[in-house]
Protein backbone atom coordinates (compact mmCIF):
# COMPACT_ATOMS: atom_id res chain seq x y z
CA UNK A 1 0.00 0.00 0.00
CA UNK A 2 1.38 3.39 -1.03
CA UNK A 3 1.73 6.04 1.69
CA UNK A 4 1.17 9.60 0.57
CA UNK A 5 2.42 12.83 2.12
CA UNK A 6 -0.57 15.13 2.44
CA UNK A 7 -0.28 18.90 2.57
CA UNK A 8 -2.29 22.10 2.24
CA UNK A 9 -1.66 25.46 0.60
CA UNK A 10 -2.99 28.40 2.60
CA UNK A 11 -3.52 32.09 1.92
CA UNK A 12 -1.19 34.06 4.24
CA UNK A 13 -3.50 37.08 4.04
CA UNK A 14 -6.23 35.23 5.97
CA UNK A 15 -5.68 34.71 9.70
CA UNK A 16 -8.22 31.89 10.17
CA UNK A 17 -6.36 28.55 10.09
CA UNK A 18 -9.26 26.76 8.36
CA UNK A 19 -10.65 29.40 6.00
CA UNK A 20 -7.15 30.29 4.82
CA UNK A 21 -6.65 26.81 3.31
CA UNK A 22 -7.25 26.93 -0.47
CA UNK A 23 -5.82 23.62 -1.69
CA UNK A 24 -5.31 20.06 -0.41
CA UNK A 25 -2.74 17.87 -2.16
CA UNK A 26 -0.65 14.74 -1.81
CA UNK A 27 2.72 13.52 -3.08
CA UNK A 28 5.08 10.57 -2.76
CA UNK A 29 7.98 13.03 -2.77
CA UNK A 30 8.71 15.70 -0.19
CA UNK A 31 6.10 18.38 0.43
CA UNK A 32 8.62 21.11 -0.34
CA UNK A 33 9.37 19.62 -3.79
CA UNK A 34 5.66 19.51 -4.61
CA UNK A 35 5.29 23.07 -3.30
CA UNK A 36 7.95 24.30 -5.75
CA UNK A 37 6.17 22.47 -8.58
CA UNK A 38 2.93 24.33 -7.77
CA UNK A 39 4.74 27.68 -7.88
CA UNK A 40 6.36 26.77 -11.21
CA UNK A 41 3.00 25.73 -12.68
CA UNK A 42 1.48 29.08 -11.68
CA UNK A 43 4.40 31.00 -13.18
CA UNK A 44 4.10 29.12 -16.48
CA UNK A 45 0.46 30.12 -16.97
CA UNK A 46 -1.27 27.07 -15.47
CA UNK A 47 -5.05 27.24 -16.10
CA UNK A 48 -6.41 25.48 -12.99
CA UNK A 49 -8.17 27.30 -10.14
CA UNK A 50 -5.19 26.56 -7.94
CA UNK A 51 -2.70 28.02 -10.43
CA UNK A 52 -4.79 31.16 -10.90
CA UNK A 53 -5.05 31.63 -7.13
CA UNK A 54 -1.28 31.21 -6.63
CA UNK A 55 -0.68 33.63 -9.50
CA UNK A 56 -2.84 36.22 -7.79
CA UNK A 57 -0.69 35.87 -4.66
CA UNK A 58 2.51 36.19 -6.64
CA UNK A 59 1.17 39.32 -8.27
CA UNK A 60 0.87 40.84 -4.75
CA UNK A 61 4.43 39.78 -3.96
CA UNK A 62 3.52 36.93 -1.59
CA UNK A 63 3.53 33.13 -1.78
CA UNK A 64 1.12 30.54 -0.36
CA UNK A 65 1.86 28.97 2.99
CA UNK A 66 2.72 25.25 2.99
CA UNK A 67 0.91 23.30 5.75
CA UNK A 68 2.01 19.70 6.44
CA UNK A 69 -0.99 17.44 7.16
CA UNK A 70 0.87 14.14 7.58
CA UNK A 71 1.14 10.79 5.80
CA UNK A 72 -1.66 8.40 4.96
CA UNK A 73 -3.34 6.22 2.35
CA UNK A 74 -4.96 7.32 -0.89
CA UNK A 75 -8.31 7.74 0.86
CA UNK A 76 -6.88 10.30 3.30
CA UNK A 77 -6.78 13.02 0.64
CA UNK A 78 -10.53 12.68 0.04
CA UNK A 79 -11.13 12.80 3.80
CA UNK A 80 -9.02 15.95 4.21
CA UNK A 81 -10.84 17.67 1.35
CA UNK A 82 -14.25 16.68 2.72
CA UNK A 83 -13.29 17.90 6.20
CA UNK A 84 -12.06 21.32 5.09
CA UNK A 85 -15.01 21.84 2.77
CA UNK A 86 -17.39 20.94 5.57
CA UNK A 87 -15.71 23.59 7.70
CA UNK A 88 -16.22 26.22 4.99
CA UNK A 89 -12.74 26.35 3.44
CA UNK A 90 -12.95 27.73 -0.16
CA UNK A 91 -10.80 25.03 -1.72
CA UNK A 92 -9.62 25.30 -5.31
CA UNK A 93 -9.46 21.50 -5.75
CA UNK A 94 -11.23 20.52 -8.97
CA UNK A 95 -12.32 17.10 -7.61
CA UNK A 96 -13.07 15.31 -4.36
CA UNK A 97 -9.59 13.76 -4.35
CA UNK A 98 -8.32 10.20 -4.53
CA UNK A 99 -7.42 8.17 -7.61
CA UNK A 100 -9.01 9.24 -10.89
CA UNK A 101 -11.41 12.15 -11.24
CA UNK A 102 -13.96 11.95 -8.45
CA UNK A 103 -16.92 14.34 -8.73
CA UNK A 104 -15.28 17.01 -10.95
CA UNK A 105 -16.69 20.53 -10.86
CA UNK A 106 -18.76 21.96 -13.73
CA UNK A 107 -15.86 23.76 -15.39
CA UNK A 108 -13.69 20.63 -15.40
CA UNK A 109 -16.61 18.58 -16.76
CA UNK A 110 -17.04 21.05 -19.63
CA UNK A 111 -13.32 20.99 -20.42
CA UNK A 112 -13.25 17.19 -20.45
CA UNK A 113 -16.36 17.10 -22.63
CA UNK A 114 -14.90 19.52 -25.18
CA UNK A 115 -11.60 17.63 -25.25
CA UNK A 116 -13.46 14.37 -25.80
CA UNK A 117 -15.49 15.84 -28.67
CA UNK A 118 -12.39 17.26 -30.33
CA UNK A 119 -10.71 13.87 -30.14
CA UNK A 120 -13.70 12.00 -31.58
CA UNK A 121 -13.88 14.46 -34.50
CA UNK A 122 -10.14 14.32 -35.22
CA UNK A 123 -8.44 12.03 -37.72
CA UNK A 124 -6.33 10.56 -34.89
CA UNK A 125 -9.39 9.00 -33.22
CA UNK A 126 -8.64 5.29 -32.86
CA UNK A 127 -12.36 4.45 -32.70
CA UNK A 128 -12.74 5.31 -36.41
CA UNK A 129 -10.12 2.89 -37.66
CA UNK A 130 -11.17 -0.33 -39.37
CA UNK A 131 -8.78 -2.35 -37.21
CA UNK A 132 -10.48 -1.13 -34.02
CA UNK A 133 -13.96 -1.89 -35.40
CA UNK A 134 -12.91 -5.42 -36.40
CA UNK A 135 -11.31 -6.01 -33.01
CA UNK A 136 -14.42 -4.87 -31.13
CA UNK A 137 -16.64 -6.98 -33.39
CA UNK A 138 -14.50 -10.06 -32.71
CA UNK A 139 -14.52 -9.44 -28.95
CA UNK A 140 -18.28 -8.84 -28.88
CA UNK A 141 -19.00 -11.95 -30.96
CA UNK A 142 -16.75 -14.21 -28.90
CA UNK A 143 -18.20 -12.97 -25.61
CA UNK A 144 -21.84 -13.20 -26.65
CA UNK A 145 -21.39 -16.68 -28.14
CA UNK A 146 -19.88 -18.12 -24.99
CA UNK A 147 -22.00 -20.46 -22.87
CA UNK A 148 -21.12 -18.55 -19.71
CA UNK A 149 -22.38 -15.27 -21.19
CA UNK A 150 -25.64 -16.77 -22.44
CA UNK A 151 -26.27 -18.47 -19.09
CA UNK A 152 -25.59 -15.24 -17.21
CA UNK A 153 -27.91 -13.19 -19.46
CA UNK A 154 -30.61 -15.86 -19.21
CA UNK A 155 -30.48 -15.70 -15.41
CA UNK A 156 -30.67 -11.90 -15.48
CA UNK A 157 -33.68 -11.91 -17.80
CA UNK A 158 -35.47 -14.52 -15.71
CA UNK A 159 -34.98 -12.43 -12.58
CA UNK A 160 -36.04 -9.29 -14.43
CA UNK A 161 -39.46 -10.70 -15.30
CA UNK A 162 -42.24 -8.76 -13.63
CA UNK A 163 -44.43 -10.40 -11.01
CA UNK A 164 -48.03 -11.31 -11.96
CA UNK A 165 -49.24 -8.36 -9.91
CA UNK A 166 -46.95 -5.94 -11.74
CA UNK A 167 -47.95 -7.35 -15.14
CA UNK A 168 -51.62 -6.95 -14.23
CA UNK A 169 -51.05 -3.30 -13.28
CA UNK A 170 -49.14 -2.66 -16.52
CA UNK A 171 -51.92 -4.27 -18.55
CA UNK A 172 -54.59 -2.14 -16.89
CA UNK A 173 -52.55 1.00 -17.40
CA UNK A 174 -52.02 0.22 -21.09
CA UNK A 175 -55.70 -0.57 -21.65
CA UNK A 176 -56.79 2.59 -19.86
CA UNK A 177 -54.43 4.70 -21.94
CA UNK A 178 -55.49 3.24 -25.29
CA UNK A 179 -59.20 3.30 -24.48
CA UNK A 180 -59.35 6.95 -23.48
CA UNK A 181 -61.03 9.27 -26.02
CA UNK A 182 -58.05 11.62 -25.93
CA UNK A 183 -55.60 8.86 -26.83
CA UNK A 184 -57.80 7.55 -29.65
CA UNK A 185 -58.22 11.07 -31.01
CA UNK A 186 -54.46 11.68 -31.05
CA UNK A 187 -53.77 8.33 -32.75
CA UNK A 188 -56.46 9.02 -35.33
CA UNK A 189 -55.12 12.49 -36.13
CA UNK A 190 -51.56 11.19 -36.42
CA UNK A 191 -52.66 8.40 -38.77
CA UNK A 192 -54.69 10.77 -40.97
CA UNK A 193 -51.80 13.23 -41.17
CA UNK A 194 -49.41 10.45 -42.16
CA UNK A 195 -51.66 8.99 -44.86
CA UNK A 196 -52.30 12.46 -46.29
CA UNK A 197 -48.76 12.41 -47.60
CA UNK A 198 -48.55 11.11 -51.24
CA UNK A 199 -44.99 10.00 -50.59
CA UNK A 200 -46.07 7.80 -47.68
CA UNK A 201 -48.96 6.34 -49.65
CA UNK A 202 -46.63 5.39 -52.48
CA UNK A 203 -44.25 3.72 -50.03
CA UNK A 204 -47.08 1.81 -48.38
CA UNK A 205 -48.80 0.75 -51.58
CA UNK A 206 -50.64 -2.52 -51.13
CA UNK A 207 -48.52 -5.51 -52.14
CA UNK A 208 -50.61 -8.37 -53.42
CA UNK A 209 -50.19 -12.06 -53.95
CA UNK A 210 -46.82 -13.73 -54.21
CA UNK A 211 -45.08 -10.37 -53.96
CA UNK A 212 -45.72 -10.55 -50.24
CA UNK A 213 -42.85 -12.18 -48.35
CA UNK A 214 -45.23 -14.42 -46.38
CA UNK A 215 -47.25 -15.66 -49.38
CA UNK A 216 -47.53 -19.46 -49.71
CA UNK A 217 -49.41 -19.55 -53.01
CA UNK A 218 -49.27 -17.87 -56.41
CA UNK A 219 -52.06 -16.42 -58.54
CA UNK A 220 -51.77 -19.36 -60.92
CA UNK A 221 -52.25 -21.82 -58.08
CA UNK A 222 -55.25 -19.89 -56.77
CA UNK A 223 -56.95 -19.91 -60.19
CA UNK A 224 -56.28 -23.64 -60.56
CA UNK A 225 -57.86 -24.36 -57.15
CA UNK A 226 -60.98 -22.32 -57.95
CA UNK A 227 -61.42 -23.96 -61.35
CA UNK A 228 -60.78 -27.59 -60.34
CA UNK A 229 -62.24 -27.81 -56.82
CA UNK A 230 -65.91 -27.19 -57.78
CA UNK A 231 -65.73 -30.18 -60.16
CA UNK A 232 -65.14 -32.45 -57.16
CA UNK A 233 -62.26 -34.52 -58.49
CA UNK A 234 -59.63 -33.07 -56.10
CA UNK A 235 -60.20 -32.44 -52.39
CA UNK A 236 -58.89 -29.54 -50.37
CA UNK A 237 -56.54 -31.92 -48.55
CA UNK A 238 -55.10 -33.13 -51.83
CA UNK A 239 -54.57 -29.54 -53.00
CA UNK A 240 -52.88 -28.75 -49.68
CA UNK A 241 -50.54 -31.74 -49.94
CA UNK A 242 -49.66 -30.89 -53.57
CA UNK A 243 -48.97 -27.23 -52.85
CA UNK A 244 -47.43 -27.85 -49.43
CA UNK A 245 -49.76 -25.59 -47.46
CA UNK A 246 -52.31 -26.11 -44.70
CA UNK A 247 -55.80 -27.24 -45.68
CA UNK A 248 -57.16 -24.02 -44.13
CA UNK A 249 -55.26 -21.98 -46.75
CA UNK A 250 -57.03 -23.92 -49.52
CA UNK A 251 -60.38 -23.41 -47.78
CA UNK A 252 -59.80 -19.66 -47.60
CA UNK A 253 -59.02 -19.57 -51.33
CA UNK A 254 -62.10 -21.61 -52.25
CA UNK A 255 -64.43 -19.48 -50.13
CA UNK A 256 -62.86 -16.18 -51.31
CA UNK A 257 -61.75 -15.20 -47.84
CA UNK A 258 -58.34 -14.55 -49.37
CA UNK A 259 -57.17 -13.70 -52.88
CA UNK A 260 -60.53 -12.06 -53.72
CA UNK A 261 -58.96 -9.83 -56.36
CA UNK A 262 -57.62 -12.74 -58.45
CA UNK A 263 -60.99 -13.30 -60.16
CA UNK A 264 -60.49 -10.07 -62.08
CA UNK A 265 -56.91 -10.87 -63.13
CA UNK A 266 -55.83 -12.58 -66.32
CA UNK A 267 -55.43 -16.34 -66.06
CA UNK A 268 -52.02 -17.77 -65.30
CA UNK A 269 -50.99 -21.35 -66.00
CA UNK A 270 -49.97 -23.28 -62.89
CA UNK A 271 -46.87 -25.46 -63.17
CA UNK A 272 -46.35 -27.82 -60.19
Amino acid sequence: MTLWNHYALADPRISDEVLSVRYIGRTTKTESARYKAHLQDAKTKGKSYKAKWIRSLLADGIEPTLVILGSGTDQCESEWIALYRACGAPLTNATDGGEGIANPNLELRNKLSQARKRYLESSDCVYKTQAFKEKMSLVSTSVQSSTEYRTKMSDILKKAKSSPETRAKMSLAAKAGLSSPETRRKLSEASKAAWASPELRSKRAIIKGEQQHCSKLTRGQVRLIREIYPIGIVSQRQFAAEMRVHQRAISNVVNRRTWKWVDNEEKEIYTP
